[in-house]
């Protein structure tokens, strides 16, 4: 004889649509998700009480461990300060002024050479406009020059010219 199958039960399909959309978090476990399904209908309030749970529980966890934290800083910063004696704070403080000290020597010096070295560049850069200038000066007379020479063979010409029509 034939077993006739039975029909599995399904969830109607609205269900499992609500049931893809949830995410699911680290802090919800899947066994109670699966309950819920069984169930065929789905409570989002229990889902949302679960998170919130979770989430205020760990809330106080951090609380109470900032809390803890504050009182251990606070305690080693007593310690530290019955440790220090006169001698060792003034130790102490004068090694942060001389470091302070040293500190700005260093930048003064690099302050110092980067104006040496503006200085020089300025410089360089004057006595190649100065060059420059020069130059074209020197071009400048040149051409004067060369404008009076020309003058003055003319002016030679024209008196040989005029000298030899007189003889």
């Amino acid at each position: 004889m034939k077993r006739k199958k039975q029909p599995k039960k399904k969830v109607s399909k609205p269900i499992k649509k609500k049931i893809k959309r949830i995410r699911i978090g680290k802090h919800l476990n899947l066994k109670k998700i699966k309950n819920l399904r069984i169930k065929k209908h789905l409570n989002f309030k229990k889902i949302k009480n679960l998170k919130s749970g979770k989430h205020l529980k760990k809330l106080k966890n951090l609380n109470l461990t900032l809390k803890n934290k504050k009182k251990q800083i606070i305690s080693n910063q007593i310690n530290l300060l019955r440790k220090i004696s006169l001698h060792k704070l003034a130790s102490s403080t004068f090694q942060s002024l001389g470091k302070a000290y040293k500190d700005f020597k260093k930048e003064k010096k690099i302050y110092k050479l980067k104006k040496i070295k503006l200085e020089k560049q300025e410089r360089k850069k004057r006595i190649k406009k100065e060059k420059n200038e020069q130059k074209r000066l020197n071009r400048i007379n040149k051409k004067i020059k060369l404008k009076e020479e020309r003058k003055i063979r003319l002016e030679q010409k024209k008196i040989q010219k005029l000298k030899k029509k007189t003889n």
